[in-house]
């Protein structure tokens, strides 16, 4: 004889499974839609408090590589968007809905902009600093990323970059490469993304070698 369980158990445990997750997804969709409404419905704030960014043209290495039709490029993006009319401002981390409720959905489509700007500068500075990497212009494309970094950077290549020009090549000491290292710590520690976590862990494993 046979004895097991009937096979209506099993479907009946995964329906429970199937249920409770529905409703909780039901749930959370209506906190959302919820929120949603709430920041839609949020009183318009001014800009004046955000944190513009101002790209210091006179300190970064243009025509370090001259002649290269990328660099070029790069160089005159930067300088396009140095331009006093455009705006950036760091809002990596803050969703349409964060910032609906911060400054009023009126005021979403400029924020964009403003952010899309900060995507391009940061995107930008990163390629830029590696193909100076590349060709050997150490110095300057420590500058350029290191200014990447100021501005809240939340590109991970831009750290690795900036560790491994500091361990290998601007003839620094151990413990003075180890120490510009830490000192990115704080810099990663703000980040609001979720790279944030991902790049203290690459800082913190960065020990050097005697």
């Amino acid at each position: 004889m046979h004895f097991g369980f009937p096979i209506g158990v099993p479907l009946f445990i995964i329906f429970c499974f199937w249920l409770n997750y529905e409703l909780r997804k039901g749930k959370e969709e209506d906190s959302f839609w919820q929120r949603e409404r709430e920041a839609n419905n949020a009183p318009v704030k001014s800009l004046m408090d955000l944190e513009y960014i101002t790209i210091p043209l006179d300190k970064l290495p243009f025509g370090a590589l001259q002649g290269h039709p990328e660099v070029d490029h790069m160089e005159y993006t930067i300088k396009s968007l140095a331009d006093p009319g455009r705006k950036i401002v760091n809002l990596t981390g803050y969703t349409n809905t964060d910032l609906k409720f911060m400054y009023g959905a009126a005021n979403l489509p400029i924020l964009t902009k403003y952010d899309n700007s900060y995507i391009t500068l940061v995107t930008t500075l990163q390629d830029w600093a590696q193909v100076l990497s590349l060709h050997d212009k150490y110095e300057e494309a420590a500058c350029i990323a290191e200014y990447a970094v100021s501005t809240g950077t939340d590109t991970i290549a831009t750290y690795k970059l900036l560790c491994k020009l500091y361990k290998e090549h601007l003839g620094l000491t151990s413990s003075e490469a180890q120490e510009k290292i830490s000192a990115l710590r704080p810099k990663a520690e703000a980040i609001r993304s979720m790279n944030r976590d991902s790049i203290v862990s690459f800082i913190d494993e960065q020990g050097i070698c005697p």
